[in-house]
């Protein structure tokens, strides 16, 4: 995830255009600067006297108010600005005003205003200095990992920006309604040299497209965006993140390198006896812009398999119809030239030809080992299928525990349903090792009559296991009616295991026990195979297959009367692999 840097720009703050009017009081129109105090000039012809030459009303705007006799050329009127003087008629006139503030002129013929925003051409000058800003972004290889992601809302973001630039700018119908900075940003790790970077396309697409806008007006649009540093960057240091620290990435572009470079990772690879077999039919720029974006998605702000239709030359071979593929589907039923699949020894000769790179690098060792190392899980959906159980990660245990509950049971509530039970929901998030392969359930609970208990696991795609189901009573149907069933009882002081291996099956607990006798402590007996009856399942092999990510609940239901019981403690083992055959 996911939104990048200034995706919604921030508060629509007042603070932002103040000093930018206060810059642009000081500019004079037509790139003429005002002076701060009063100055008297008078000027006739090419000629002038005083101790300040004054611009004549043409450089301020319009006509100046006040009237103009056509036959003598006399002109008496008002302008807003700095500077005040008397201003004669080259012929046979005389023009009088005084300037304060913004470049305005008021007269007869109507009225003229000079801002900021009027200056960069206003919405249109604008839209065009964003689309050149967006251009350079999209380009710049230091930080378009950013941006090139196809779940981001690119018309959103420029959009945003486009109305940032016009409350900076003063616009008078500016109105701002993105997201504020932090928020946006959270999460992001937009490092200080990123944020600079971003700064400095910024400056150069307002030198591209200036408008009608002077160097002090650039200078302060540019610190106006430079405020926003605070709330935006993450990383201060430029060392957070492994894809900081390597050099982000046109460090790991040039990693990965092309087959005719020999000492990057295409070119040891392209030179490699081993291996070389299994990319002569390969697009290599197609696999150096995957591989260099799933090398900066590792903890960086690429989103791999989320590509888009980037300028030309940027990300070549990928797009939004054409985006890199899954490893696993990438890699599916792949030979060499010889027929022959990926080996878990071709997948270590892929190592060490990276290994080799990154030693050509100027790389720190602990960042070529934290790379190394991120490709280590890789093999599982490298290699073929064969041998991808021998890979380091295919296979994992998931203990989902929960200790002390003492929650109690809902006494005779049972109708077959999940909701008439107690139950606790666990929650599962995926990493890739995600396939159920086994699973088995322990459980504390103190009951006075096991004969009530009916115990189930739901997983994540609403599969039900019914592990106990009343153990001495054949029920006729899962209703809950009827009864009653064993008498034993459970103390929860020893949990009991229900495991498809279990030597016994839950039907039979508490079989060999004196009435109210403790299972488990009594007769030493606490492993038990699912027994469902006539509820849902049948064991736990039932889910194999299945994605272990989502929501699984493990619930006890009462379907007595007159004996309550609680749910002490729970532990859902689940056993997983990264792939299914």
């Amino acid at each position: 995830m996911v939104s990048p840097m200034l995706q919604r720009f921030g508060r629509a703050s007042s603070w932002i255009s103040v000093p930018l009017l206060a810059l642009a009081a000081a500019c004079g129109s037509d790139g003429v600067s005002s002076t701060t105090g009063e100055t008297t000039g008078t000027s006739g012809g090419e000629t002038s006297s005083g101790t300040t030459e004054a611009p004549t009303m043409a450089t301020v705007g319009d006509t100046p108010s006040g009237t103009t006799d056509e036959t003598t050329g006399t002109s008496t009127g008002t302008t807003t600005g700095e500077v005040t003087g008397s201003n004669t008629d080259a012929d046979t006139g005389t023009s009088t005003g005084t300037t304060t503030g913004d470049d305005t002129s008021t007269g007869t013929t109507g009225a003229a205003q000079s801002t900021l925003c009027s200056r960069l051409g206003d919405e249109e000058g604008i839209a065009a200095v964003v689309a050149d800003f967006r251009g350079r972004v999209l380009a710049d290889q230091r930080i378009n990992a950013y941006f090139l992601n196809a779940d981001l809302d690119d018309g959103h973001l420029w959009g945003c920006m486009a109305d940032h630039v016009e409350l900076m700018a003063a616009c008078d119908a500016a109105e701002y309604t993105c997201g504020d900075m932090m928020t946006v940003h959270a999460g992001l790790g937009i490092s200080a040299q990123d944020f600079a970077d971003f700064a400095g396309d910024f400056a150069q697409a307002l030198e591209t497209a200036p408008g009608e806008t002077t160097e002090e007006d650039r200078a302060g649009l540019l610190a106006a965006l430079m405020t926003m540093s605070p709330e935006i960057v993450e990383d201060t240091n430029n060392d957070a993140t492994l894809y900081q620290r390597v050099g982000r990435k046109p460090a790991l572009a040039a990693l990965i390198g092309a087959p005719d470079l020999p000492k990057s990772f295409l070119g040891r690879i392209a030179a490699d006896a081993a291996i070389n077999g299994f990319f002569t039919a390969v697009d290599h720029t197609r696999l150096a812009t995957c591989l260099t974006r799933q090398f900066a998605a590792i903890d960086g702000p690429v989103h791999y398999g989320f590509e888009v239709d980037a300028p030309v030359d940027v990300e070549p071979g990928v797009g939004l119809q054409n985006p890199c593929r899954d490893m696993y589907i990438a890699h599916a039923g792949l030979t060499d030239d010889m027929m022959e699949g990926i080996t878990i020894a071709d997948f270590a000769s892929i190592l060490v030809d990276l290994k080799h790179a990154l030693s050509s690098t100027s790389i720190a060792q602990p960042e070529r080992d934290a790379l190394l190392a991120a490709m280590d899980p890789l093999c599982a959906d490298v290699v073929t299928a064969s041998e991808k159980p021998e890979c380091p990660g295919f296979y994992q245990t998931d203990v989902l525990a929960a200790q002390g509950l003492y929650a109690m049971i809902p006494d005779d509530a049972y109708d077959g349903s999940l909701t008439s039970m107690r139950c606790h929901s666990f929650e599962v998030t995926g990493d890739g090792v995600d396939v159920v392969i086994g699973a088995e359930l322990s459980i504390g609970i103190a009951h006075s009559f096991i004969g009530d208990l009916v115990i189930k696991v739901q997983n994540p795609d609403l599969a039900v296991l019914t592990v106990l189901n009343r153990p001495g009573y054949t029920e006729t149907s899962d209703s809950g009616v009827g009864g009653p069933g064993d008498s034993s009882v459970l103390l929860g002081v020893v949990p009991i295991r229900f495991a498809d291996e279990a030597p016994v099956s839950a039907e039979e607990m508490g079989a060999d026990l004196p009435a109210k006798q403790a299972v488990c402590t009594g007769d030493l007996q606490c492993d038990f195979r699912p027994s469902p009856g006539k509820a849902p399942g049948s064991n736990f092999a039932g889910f194999k297959g299945s994605s272990a990510v989502g929501t699984w609940k493990v619930c006890v239901g009462d379907a007595g009367p007159d004996h309550i019981g609680n749910v002490n403690s729970i532990g859902l083992t689940i056993q997983q692999q990264k792939h299914w055959p």
